[in-house]
């Protein structure tokens, strides 16, 4: 639902045909920001799931950030690598 939420934000963006749906995406794009909703109601759901994660486990924030590095850190390298040849 939330990402849902931050694609329609940018579909109201950059889309011609959002004003051609009786005016509701320029409602939208004007009025509301549905992608600041929807980055909300995100962090709102981690930070209410996350330390549900840690429950019996023995040092679970060390075991939860080491999760976390090697789960993201070679995806970071691999980013910084490809944009430094992207050009």
């Amino acid at each position: 639902m939330a990402a849902t939420l931050v694609v329609a934000q940018h579909v109201t963006e950059i889309t011609p045909m959002a004003d051609c749906i009786g005016g509701l995406g320029g409602l939208l794009r004007n009025n509301f920001n549905l992608g600041r909703l929807g980055v909300i109601i995100f962090f709102l759901i981690s930070g209410y799931l996350i330390p549900f994660s840690f429950k019996n486990k023995h040092k679970p924030i060390i075991k939860f950030a080491i999760s976390r590095i090697f789960r993201l850190y070679p995806l970071y390298w691999f980013s910084i690598i490809s944009g430094i040849f992207e050009e």
